[in-house]
């Protein structure tokens, strides 16, 4: 593996990003402040949006592929990073004002964002950054043959090289004679 097929930078980005949020999905989705209550069906796929997050970790894991062959731009990467920020930002906005859990009473429990949450959304930044450090970065292409070289094309093989043509003569001075001296240097003109 030379240079050539080194992983860009920006795409090292967007799997530790992925790798993040598919993590954040299975982690907690909201904390509440007393240590006495524990909140049931408390992680982002037991609360249902996991599966949103989790469609677009696929969904942009074959972006990222796509990319990677050339038939998507970094642009598409991007929107789908931004929009997962959007998205967990949100989601923590509606955790921490949000009336989801009511203790055994139907008091509304105050709550704030969880690991869940935060993952995704820092997740969701490094898909953003990374699809932006692609920016300007050519996708590596498949390679053709082991020596960098295409493969030869089918048929008769190519004739071996012969010595070189010859060069085209030279076109002689249609008079024999020389050509005159330019006007200024004929001696006629010389003053005496």
């Amino acid at each position: 593996m030379g240079p050539r097929d080194a992983l860009p930078a920006g795409m090292v980005f967007v799997a530790v990003g992925l790798l993040v949020v598919a993590v954040g999905c299975f982690l907690p989705l909201a904390y509440v402040d007393s240590p006495l209550i524990q909140l049931e069906r408390n992680s982002l796929l037991a609360d249902g949006d996991g599966w949103l997050y989790a469609l677009g970790v696929v969904a942009t894991a074959i972006l990222g592929w796509s990319w990677a062959r050339g038939s998507v731009s970094w642009v598409a990467l991007f929107v789908f990073g931004a929009l997962g920020v959007v998205v967990a930002f949100a989601e923590g906005r509606y955790v921490s004002t949000g009336e989801i859990w009511t203790d055994g009473s139907g008091i509304p429990l105050e709550t704030r964002p969880g690991a869940g949450v935060w993952a995704v959304g820092i997740g969701s930044l490094l898909v953003a950054a990374g699809a932006a450090l692609l920016r300007g970065v050519r996708p590596p292409r498949a390679r053709a043959a082991p020596s960098g070289q295409s493969p030869p094309a089918p048929g008769p093989p190519p004739a071996p090289p012969g010595p070189p043509p010859p060069a085209p003569p030279r076109p002689a001075w249609p008079d024999p004679e020389p050509p005159p001296p330019p006007l200024w240097r004929r001696p006629e003109n010389d003053p005496e």
